[in-house]
């Protein structure tokens, strides 16, 4: 009788042994079933983030272009009769002040109103000012960035800085290139966009 009261509580013993290891077991298990998909949807959701970030950028890109282009073809309808001294882009201040700098001269297109705006470097320095950093404007609900305003109340900051620069490849053809720049996850992340415009025709 004694000998079998023994190797009942021998089971007993190890019964309650093996249920703290499944627990344990069933424990681990179930952290990692849910740890790795709250991981996988974390990553998702940064990369959702850099992927709209770069969309917005390429197309912030695009509007400064088309803005630069348009103006281009503004200024060939405006003279395109006249006799000019030099070509058509040394007739509007903006593209004048954007060629008159060396290279490291910024400038600025306004989305309100296609004007060209040199006022976005410092100093001649290599890297755009506080005024190449684009705002949204709140209260107007257009939905278009605007350049920085120091006297407006109502623009918020973005995380996009958007530049031009212009260079004289010849008498007759300029070359234009639009940078946007951004920060993911403190790395910082450059667009650029070259066109070569023609001032004839």
């Amino acid at each position: 009788m004694l000998k079998n009261s023994k190797i009942k509580n021998f089971y007993a013993n190890h019964s309650r042994g093996f249920t703290l290891v499944e627990a344990l077991v069933a424990i681990t298990i179930l952290i990692i079933g849910v740890i790795g998909p709250l991981q996988i949807a974390a990553r998702g959701i940064g990369d959702g983030i850099f992927a709209a970030n770069q969309i917005a950028a390429n197309y912030l890109a695009q509007e400064a272009m088309e803005l630069v282009v348009n103006k281009r073809y503004e200024l060939a309808r405006k003279y395109q009769y006249t006799e000019l001294t030099g070509n058509f882009f040394q007739q509007d201040p903006g593209f004048q002040a954007c060629l008159s700098g060396d290279s490291g001269t910024f400038c600025q297109v306004n989305p309100l109103t296609g004007d060209i705006d040199p006022n976005c470097t410092t100093g001649g320095q290599l890297t755009p000012n506080d005024s190449c950093k684009l705002r949204f404007n709140k209260a107007n609900g257009n939905g278009l960035y605007e350049l920085y305003d120091a006297n407006s109340t109502n623009q918020i900051g973005t995380i996009f800085t958007r530049s031009i620069q212009m260079s004289e490849v010849s008498s007759e053809i300029l070359k234009v290139t639009v940078t946007v720049t951004w920060f993911n996850k403190d790395i910082a992340k450059t667009l650029t966009l070259v066109e070569y415009l023609f001032s004839k025709g």
